[in-house]
C-alpha cells in the first residue's frame, strides 16, 4: 500500500513538526520541517542570536569598564593616604554628594566611622627635642554591602557601616577607594554582597569580578573578610541553588587569597522569623544574628 502511494504521488508522506501539514518527499524522514516554517523560524532564531550576543556584549562591556575604573583609581588615589589633607578634602566633597543623593538609592548610605580600641602605630611626630615618637591611630572596622546590612550599626557601635540599596560587585569596587580612605591604614574590612548579581551574567564573569574586588582589597589592607550570602525566604528552589553554589565558591576562593569567610547559611536558612513580612530584609533579631557574626570575625583581626 505503501509503495503504491509512493507510485501515484512520487514520494513518502511527511508531516512538518511545526504547523502538522504535510508533503511528499523522496525518502523517509523523522524530523521534517516545511519550508514556510523555515522562512517563518529564521527571523526568530536570528533575533535569538543577536540578543545572545547583545548579553554576551554587555557583559563584556561591564567587564572592561570594571577594570579600567580599578585602573584608575590606582593611578589617580595611589598618592592619597587616608591622613593626607588632599585625601580628607576629597573624602569630605564625595560624602556631602552622598548624604544629598542617598535618598534616591543611588549613592551608599554612610554609617558614623568610630574607632575600635586597638591601637596601631602608624606614623610620627616630632617633638621641640626632635625626638620621634610614634602617633598612635585606632583601628578602623569597615563593613560594606548590600542592603541587607542597613541596621546592623546599631548593635555594634565599633565600625563603620556603608550600605547601597541593590548593590552589586562591581557598585562595591567603584566607591571602594572613598570607602578606604575614610577607614585609615590597615583597616579590617567586611564585604557583603552578590545576591543582586544572582541571574543577572555568567558565574563566570561575576567570579572575575569577586577576584579583582578582592585584589583591590587585599592591596590596601591585609584583613579581609567576605560574608556569605543569606537564603532568600521566598526564593524559588533554582534560586537558592545558585546562591548555595556561590557561597560553597566563595569558601574555596578565600581560602586561596587569605581571606576569612562569615558562615552565614545555617544561621538564616529555614528561619522566616529572622525577616520582615516582605521576605527581603532582615528584622531586628535577623540584623543582630548578623552583626553578631561580622563581629566574631571581626574580632579575630583584632585580638
Amino acid at each position: 500500500m505503501q509503495a503504491e502511494v509512493q507510485q501515484r504521488s512520487g514520494g513518502y508522506p511527511v508531516y512538518c513538526a511545526q504547523c502538522s501539514m504535510y508533503n511528499y518527499l523522496p525518502c523517509k524522514r523523522g524530523a521534517y520541517v516545511c519550508i514556510r516554517c523555515k522562512e517563518l523560524l529564521a527571523p526568530r532564531d536570528h533575533v535569538r542570536a543577536l540578543e545572545t550576543r547583545v548579553a554576551e556584549l554587555e557583559e563584556l562591556r561591564e567587564a572592561e569598564k570594571y577594570v579600567d575604573e580599578a585602573f584608575w583609581d590606582t593611578v589617580d588615589l595611589s598618592h592619597l593616604w587616608s591622613d593626607s589633607p588632599c585625601a580628607v578634602k576629597e573624602d569630605e566633597r564625595l560624602r556631602e554628594g552622598e548624604q544629598s543623593m542617598g535618598a534616591e538609592g543611588n549613592l551608599p548610605v554612610v554609617g558614623t566611622l568610630l574607632s575600635h580600641n586597638v591601637g596601631v602605630s602608624s606614623r610620627t611626630e616630632v617633638t621641640s627635642l626632635g625626638e620621634e615618637t610614634p602617633v598612635i591611630r585606632k583601628r578602623q572596622v569597615l563593613v560594606m554591602g548590600d542592603s541587607i546590612i542597613r541596621n546592623i550599626d546599631n548593635d555594634w557601635e565599633n565600625r563603620m557601616v556603608t550600605c547601597l540599596p541593590g548593590a552589586t560587585v562591581v557598585d562595591r569596587s567603584r566607591y571602594l577607594h572613598r570607602l578606604m580612605c575614610s577607614a585609615g591604614e590597615e583597616p579590617v574590612v567586611v564585604v557583603h554582597v552578590g545576591t543582586n548579581d544572582i541571574g543577572k551574567g555568567r558565574r563566570d564573569v561575576l567570579e572575575a569580578k569577586f577576584r579583582l574586588l578582592g585584589k583591590r582589597l587585599k592591596s590596601r589592607t591585609s584583613m579581609v573578610a567576605f560574608s556569605e550570602m543569606l537564603p532568600v525566604p521566598r526564593a524559588g528552589l533554582g534560586r537558592q541553588a545558585e546562591l548555595q553554589s556561590l557561597n560553597a565558591w566563595m569558601r574555596r576562593w578565600c581560602r586561596e587569597e587569605g581571606f576569612r569567610i562569615i558562615r552565614n547559611w545555617g544561621n538564616f536558612w529555614d528561619t522566616g522569623s529572622l525577616y520582615r513580612k516582605a521576605g527581603l530584609h532582615l528584622n531586628q533579631s535577623g540584623s543582630r544574628l548578623l552583626a553578631l557574626n561580622i563581629k566574631k570575625v571581626a574580632e579575630q583581626f583584632l585580638n
